[in-house]
């Protein structure tokens, strides 16, 4: 089994490729090598840099996809669709950076998904956020990009139910990762440890073949 894998530098998206690399091949994916540098050293690992806030139909994203489609061949491939985590406070985003917000956070989940699901595709899981769920004070935007990620990957569970594939979806609170080392006013010190939801995701990975799963929400305590 083969395991394609967005925003592997840190976090959630590194734990899972450390993880996923004892049981097969894993391509990741993020703008920067960051914590997966130590995972290049084992020969099942391959590494792009790839900005997702580039147009998903420019020349770069089609490299990209062209590299994706080698590297997947003709053998069966797990699709974990990590998507970035975007935080501006109460800053208002402006048109550019709105356009960028969406491009991360679901156009580029879309092209991927189109590129590839006619590929030996066994299953495609979204890491939403509970932002796609509920409104969140003075992150309008960004909810407004989980709601439509939880949208997609509804409708896809729809098509992909007369395919080869499945579709899973679950929606995490809060994690603790490096994004908030950045922010003095988020208090982040009882978030989801990535490691606990890695684990998961593991259990959801290992189900048998066409279960769907929809509105799996992880909270910590902040979030309930």
């Amino acid at each position: 089994m083969k395991y394609l894998i967005t925003g592997t530098s840190s976090g959630l998206g590194f734990c899972l490729a450390e993880r996923l690399l004892v049981r097969g091949q894993v391509v990741g994916i993020s703008r920067s090598l960051g914590k997966s540098e130590a995972l290049c050293l084992s020969s099942k690992y391959l590494h792009l840099d790839f900005d997702f806030s580039h147009y998903i139909e420019s020349v770069e994203f089609q490299d990209l996809i062209s590299k994706l489609q080698e590297f997947i061949g003709k053998d069966p491939f797990t699709l974990v669709l990590n998507a970035a985590c975007f935080y501006a406070g109460e800053q208002r985003l402006s048109r550019a950076e709105l356009s960028s917000l969406f491009e991360v956070n679901l156009f580029s989940l879309i092209g991927l998904v189109q590129a590839l699901e006619t590929l030996k595709l066994k299953r495609v899981l979204f890491v939403n956020s509970i932002s796609g769920m509920i409104g969140q004070a003075n992150q309008h935007e960004y909810c407004a990009s989980k709601h439509a990620v939880m949208g997609f990957a509804r409708s896809l569970a729809k098509k992909a139910k007369y395919s080869t594939y499945d579709v899973m979806c679950i929606n995490p609170g809060g994690m603790k990762t490096e994004l908030w080392d950045q922010y003095s006013d988020v208090n982040s010190s009882d978030f989801l440890n990535p490691s606990s939801v890695a684990d998961l995701c593991i259990s959801l990975i290992d189900f048998p073949q066409r279960v769907f799963i929809e509105y799996l929400s992880l909270l910590p305590p902040s979030d309930v």
